[in-house]
């Protein structure tokens, strides 16, 4: 009579239950109060979780977890018969429960597998009849919690394809993506722990994987999920050979490796040791792109499944995970498409920003080159207007000249005039022919010095004097400063080129007089800084040199603006021709002015001279 009222409640109950755990949970809960009862166990053959119920808290639940999967191992065996099973897990449950009775039944229907225990203080006495009245409701609520658990599963699967082809979707980090793969998977799963690993070829391996028992591989671990914190290993790099499970994995791939109960795992890397047993383990590869023959298909990585329990795994779980592997791998091949792409793209960017780089540096040089060009072409142009005229206006002067000479009633006052006229403008060509020639072979041979002692002063002093003559149209003054210091007996002396050396101050001293505003003076300061050289300024009061201007005055054939503006003579090969002798004589010259558009602007040209041309 109370097993047709158990019989009763548990139809009672699967009609209004909603949760698969609590179902069974209260099935169990009902037989054993209803048969008084002190330990029920109902163990699953299916991948569904076990259920106890203990009165007497025999066990905690780290034991009773091991209880059941030990349990489960003798039921599994599949070389053993029905009434050996039941012998074998008598003589378990006697030595680990201090319960003198046990009921041993074997529930059995399609799709539904499983053992229910219970455990007594006495002798219940029903066996076949417990069997045979609760066979047929419990086969009916474990299928009705089956289906219900099947129809979370695949809300579970179903969400999980979701997130991975989201994360996918919307990340481009590599290791972000096989991070949320593996977790998501795990936790669908409800597993232990789940661990992504790369493979690292030193040579493809595109042949047969079955026929290659060494292969020169190393994984590395690239992330991992685990329920808690205290389930996680460090992620190292070891040989494929050092694992006998991933070695067999990566030979049998495409196919997934399900182990069930492994038992000995003192033997896999440390990376693979748990602090806990893991004796369930799903190892899927991660392919590459197809070859044609699955066997010569690289394996990019493997997605590996450890649960903390024993549980055998389901086609439709190898399906979903195989599924998962397929999804990251193929993120895995784009990524690395992309890599290559991107650095592709980068190189063929490089290569083009050095191409734009080349052409740029020829358009500025080609652009340089026409600039220096034109500018060459303006000084040829304003060259030989200068030279035409340097040479023209002396010419014509000296025809001049010659014509009133030849009048006969010429008085031999005018004559002496168109004389005197003739010798200065023939004296300017001669000049002006005798600079060409001279910058000439500096540029050629370089002159011949004749190193003599020059007496500084008294050659200053006389070219001063010289100057001064042509000045007075101007009224220009004239003055020299000696800041030597040297004693009264002592005479400044220079051992140089005489010719050159006159050449340059006179060339100085003349282009001071010709840019010097009226009623100035001209300053001629020689100062001594160092026992070996000498320095002399030459300095005028005028418009001064505006600073563009001072970066070419010393170039041939360049003339200032104001020069040019003011009609002022001169060919711009003074100075040019100044610069050259200096340096022939070993020495340095710089200026330094002041523009000023009122006329009161200072210029000073300072030469440096070594005191012997002996000791240079």
């Amino acid at each position: 009579m109370e097993l047709n009222l158990i019989r009763q409640e548990i139809n009672e109950l699967t009609l209004v239950s909603k949760d698969p755990n609590t179902l069974i949970q209260t099935l169990l809960e009902i037989i054993s109060q209803r048969l008084q009862i002190q330990v029920g166990l109902w163990i699953p053959l299916e991948n569904f979780p076990n259920v106890s119920y203990d009165t007497l808290n025999l066990l905690d639940s780290s034991q009773l977890a091991s209880l059941e999967e030990s349990i489960k191992i003798i039921l599994l065996s599949n070389s053993s018969s029905e009434p050996e099973k039941k012998r074998s897990v008598l003589a378990y449950l006697q030595e680990n429960f201090d319960l003198p009775y046990w009921e041993i039944c074997p529930i059995s229907a399609v799709d539904s597998q499983g053992w229910l225990i219970l455990g007594s203080k006495w002798n219940l006495g029903w066996n076949h009849q417990l069997e045979e009245t609760l066979a047929t409701p419990f086969c009916l609520a474990i299928k009705t919690a089956k289906l219900q658990y099947q129809t979370q599963k695949n809300e579970r699967y179903k969400r999980l394809q979701q997130q991975v082809i989201e994360v996918i979707h919307n990340s481009q980090d590599l290791e972000t993506i096989l991070q949320s793969a593996i977790a998501d998977t795990a936790q669908a799963l409800n597993v232990t722990r789940g661990v992504v690993f790369m493979l690292r070829y030193s040579e493809p391996t595109f042949s047969s994987r079955r026929q290659f028992s060494n292969p020169d591989i190393t994984v590395q671990g690239l992330t991992q999920w685990a329920q808690t914190s205290e389930l996680e290993t460090e992620l190292t790099s070891f040989p494929l050979t050092e694992s006998a499970n991933f070695l067999q994995a990566w030979q049998q791939a495409p196919t997934p490796l399900s182990l069930i109960s492994l038992s000995n795992q003192s033997t896999e890397p440390s990376c693979l040791k748990m602090p806990y047993s893991m004796p369930s383990w799903l190892i899927t590869p991660l392919m590459g792109t197809s070859r044609g023959n699955p066997d010569s298909q690289m394996v990019l990585g493997l997605l590996l499944l450890q649960n903390q329990t024993i549980r055998k795994w389901q086609q439709e779980e190898q399906e979903i995970v195989s599924w998962v592997s397929t999804q990251a791998s193929t993120a895995i091949i784009h990524n690395k498409t992309l890599q290559r792409v991107q650095s592709l793209v980068d190189e063929r960017t490089s290569q083009l920003q050095r191409s734009l780089d080349v052409q740029a540096k020829l358009y500025e040089t080609s652009r340089h080159q026409v600039q220096q060009l034109e500018e060459l072409n303006q000084l040829k142009d304003d060259f030989l207007a200068t030279i035409s005229h340097e040479l023209n206006t002396p010419l014509a002067t000296m025809k001049m000249a010659i014509q009133m000479l030849q009048k006969p009633e010429l008085s031999p006052e005018r004559q002496r005039v168109y004389l005197n006229i003739l010798d200065q403008e023939w004296q300017r060509e001669h000049n002006l022919i005798k600079d060409l020639l001279t910058l000439q072979k500096i540029d050629n041979e370089g002159l011949s010095l004749q190193v003599q002692s020059i007496y500084l002063k008294e050659l200053l002093t006389s070219l001063g004097e010289e100057m001064t003559t042509k000045w007075q149209r101007k009224n220009l003054g004239f003055i020299l400063n000696d800041e030597t210091n040297l004693a009264e007996e002592e005479v400044l002396q220079l051992y140089s080129d005489l010719e050159s050396v006159r050449r340059v101050f006179a060339e100085l001293m003349n282009n001071a007089g010709k840019y010097s505003s009226e009623q100035t003076t001209v300053e001629v300061v020689i100062s001594q800084s160092d026992y070996h050289w000498i320095m002399i300024s030459v300095s005028n009061i005028g418009h001064g040199i505006s600073p563009a201007e001072q970066g070419y005055i010393f170039e041939r054939f360049r003339r200032g603006k104001g020069a040019t503006q003011k009609a002022i003579p001169g060919t711009g090969l003074g100075l040019a021709l100044v610069k050259s002798l200096v340096e022939h004589l070993h020495g340095t010259i710089d200026v330094d002015s002041e523009y000023s558009a009122d006329g009161l602007g200072k210029t000073t040209f300072y030469v440096t001279l070594p005191k012997s041309l002996n000791n240079v």
